[in-house]
């Protein structure tokens, strides 16, 4: 009886459930809103199952030469095999040929038993017709398949033949052997129809794709090693139900020319561990027409938990429609936007460190309610921004006016360098929680927090510096939550600490700063209106760092500035006497 996985697409910011039910169907489920459901033909027969030798068709090579337990099923015929009887195939030995699979209507399992193929005219393993194939490499088994650097098909069934693997249907790899693709004409492994990997050691190298699929790929666990001159792993279909990526968990080392991993629609990762280089990494510069992003699924990407570390010469992760982050441990280093969406980007948790990058995060909505994200960027740190409207650096009314795009901050811990603006919205900021700690730009011409329509803290801690020029910006009046801005008459060098005490002389915070600056900005709780309030900078902190920053320490000497009343929600002062010594209690 046919079992089928029914596998419910989930992009949204809840948690990701996999787990297998009575009948062994993989079930995918969240306890919010879902996309359409797909059905793929992969069951609980798909696992890993040794062979029985009294049932199986035993093969056996040497060179050109070819000896099998049973005649039939089996074409022989110069240097190809052809199997035209579904069953279970137990190949051995070192073949200079092709298999082919021409067994309609009926499932083939290909047990890889210690074999080499190496073809000198074409694809070493092709399945042209059956209800599945399964290619299993069992435990302690080491196997190898190689194409040649040209293909010369006549046969109008062979015609779109360009890989070592190549199969027309479904098809299943499985088992704990290892198993390596040499792709020396395009692809090292295509399947036209769905592919689900589990548990096998698979080392692939490929001129063009390393793996290319054309409906669905599912992958449960397994080592990956790919170096590719096109994508490392890559899904097209022009249907939306299709065209996905499922991976729980695996080792993935992605060495890729192009994209490393690729969807034309969902890219869903619930674990695993992913080391992934495109286009010579971050310090490499691509041309205008290339794609090398790390992650890239045209309508989103969604992942639950995973260790990623990206090198990557284009975006790091990249979706038309959405990014959602809801954990995992992310290293990030990028020459363009770390992680990019056109349309909304969430994070909820997780812990994303962005090493390099010309922007950190790029959306027209982002949403931040969780996780540790440090954030280097050559440009604006966040940018919310809408693809639809061109921008200027002076933004004209029409622009502002136009512009819908919004940051929404509710919790997590956020913290920004940056050398443009560290957030840069063209539209709405909000802040109700979290933790925002900004090393803003030393140009005066940008600043740490640039907006076009309102900026409204009603929660939250933002401790921000940088320099001092005309685009300084402070809250909107409509905050409910305190804020001040303080320009000082000179800069400040990189490491001078930030501390904000009250009337009584107890510190609030502390920030060390880790780049010059002159514009300080600070919203907290802890701000009430209508209190004093003096900044000091410099002096001996004695506390525990959390966070990013101190709360309550003791401060020594250092530098006193001007004692501040608080009147209304948003302060703003220029600073027009330095007093030198201890702070004043």
């Amino acid at each position: 009886m046919k079992k089928t996985y029914l596998i419910v697409l989930i992009l949204v910011s809840g948690m990701l459930l996999f787990g297998c039910n009575s009948n062994g169907s993989l079930t995918i489920s969240t306890t919010t809103s879902t996309l359409p459901s797909v059905t793929t033909d992969l069951g609980i027969e798909d696992e890993y199952s040794d062979w029985d030798e009294q049932t199986s068709t035993l093969v056996g090579f040497n060179g050109t030469e070819v000896s099998s337990s049973i005649s039939n099923g089996i074409q022989v015929g110069g240097t190809t095999v052809v199997i035209v009887s579904g069953g279970t195939y137990v190949l051995s030995g070192y073949y200079l040929g092709t298999i082919i699979i021409n067994s309609p209507d009926e499932e083939v399992r290909l047990i890889l038993n210690d074999l080499t193929i190496e073809s000198s005219d074409g694809s070493a393993i092709i399945c042209l017709e059956a209800s599945k194939l399964i290619i299993s490499a069992p435990e302690g088994t080491s196997n190898a398949i190689t194409d040649s650097n040209s293909y010369n098909y006549t046969d109008s069934e062979l015609m779109n033949v360009n890989a070592a693997i190549y199969c027309k249907t479904d098809l299943v790899i499985n088992g704990d052997g290892s198993l390596n693709i040499y792709g020396n004409y395009e692809d090292g492994l295509k399947a036209n129809d769905s592919l689900y990997i589990t548990a096998v050691t698979l080392w692939i190298e490929s001129l063009d794709d390393g793996i290319s699929v054309n409906d669905t790929l599912l992958i449960q666990d397994g080592v990956f090693h790919l170096e590719c001159g096109g994508d490392g792993i890559k899904v097209s279909h022009d249907d939306a139900e299709l065209g996905y990526i499922v991976i729980q968990d695996g080792t993935f080392v992605i060495n890729a020319f192009n994209d490393g991993i690729q969807a034309s629609s969902y890219l869903m990762i619930h674990g695993g561990t992913f080391n992934i280089v495109t286009g010579d990494g971050s310090e490499s510069t691509i041309s205008s027409d290339q794609s090398s992003k790390g992650l890239k699924a045209s309508l989103g990407i969604e992942i639950v938990d995973g260790t990623f570390d990206i090198d990557s010469s284009d975006d790091g992760l990249n979706s038309d429609e959405l990014v959602s982050i809801i954990g995992g441990n992310f290293t990030i280093s990028s020459n363009d936007e770390a992680i990019h969406s056109d349309s909304s980007l969430s994070v909820s948790g997780g812990e994303i460190t962005i090493e390099k990058s010309v922007e950190g995060f790029e959306a027209k909505y982002i949403s931040i309610s969780g996780g540790l994200i440090d954030i280097t960027s050559t440009d604006d740190g966040i940018n919310g921004s809408d693809p639809l409207i061109e921008v200027s650096h002076v933004p004209s009314l029409e622009d502002e006016t136009n512009s819908t795009a919004r940051l929404d901050i509710s919790g997590g811990i956020i913290k920004i360098k940056s050398i443009d603006d560290s957030i840069d919205v063209n539209g709405s900021i909000y802040q109700s929680g979290g933790i925002i700690l900004i090393n803003g730009p030393t140009n005066g011409m940008q600043s740490a927090i640039d907006y076009d329509l309102e900026w409204v803290i009603t929660g939250g801690l933002m401790i921000a510096v940088s320099g001092y020029g005309a685009e300084t910006k402070v809250p909107s009046t409509n905050s409910t939550q305190v804020s001040l801005m303080y320009n000082t008459l000179s800069v400040r060098s990189s490491g001078t600490t930030v501390s904000i005490m009250d009337s009584f002389g107890d510190v609030l915070y502390s920030f060390v700063p880790d780049t010059s600056y002159q514009a300080i900005t600070i919203s907290a709780p802890d701000l009430e209106k209508g209190s004093k309030y003096t900044l000091v900078l410099g002096g001996t902190i004695t506390g525990e760092l959390e966070d990013g920053y101190y709360k309550c320490p003791e401060i020594s000497s250092g530098l006193s500035l001007l004692t501040m009343n608080l009147g209304s929600v948003v302060n703003s002062f220029n600073d027009t006497l330095d007093s030198s010594g201890p702070p004043r209690r």
